[in-house]
């Protein structure tokens, strides 16, 4: 249960800076003040949907790593919340945040 839990926590720490990052690009493209055109306000508004999906994406990562820390604390790890049966080894080691079979 260790190993899990220093996979999850690595994880864990190079997702929460990804967060924060898209953010801090986005901001300084906004800070030139220039008029903008047409293209390049759909430059902008595309760039922005991208920072929020990559942002929400990173989130739901970060939620899932922590319910499993959860579970491992919880010593739930490793049993699927759907059906309670044991979730395969293999599928662990390529998704240690696996919640189900």
């Amino acid at each position: 249960m260790e190993y899990f839990w220093k996979i999850l926590n690595r994880r864990l720490s190079e997702i929460l800076p990804a967060l924060k990052e898209p953010f801090v690009a986005l901001k300084r493209s906004g800070e030139y003040g220039e008029p903008m055109d047409e293209a390049d306000i759909t430059w902008s508004r595309s760039e922005h949907e991208y920072v929020i999906q990559l942002r929400d994406r990173n989130m739901k990562r970060v939620l899932e790593i922590q319910r499993a820390l959860d579970r491992l604390e919880a010593g739930e790890f490793g049993i699927c919340v759907e059906c309670g049966d044991d979730i395969a080894m293999e599928r662990l080691e390529a998704h240690p945040a696996a919640a189900s079979a």
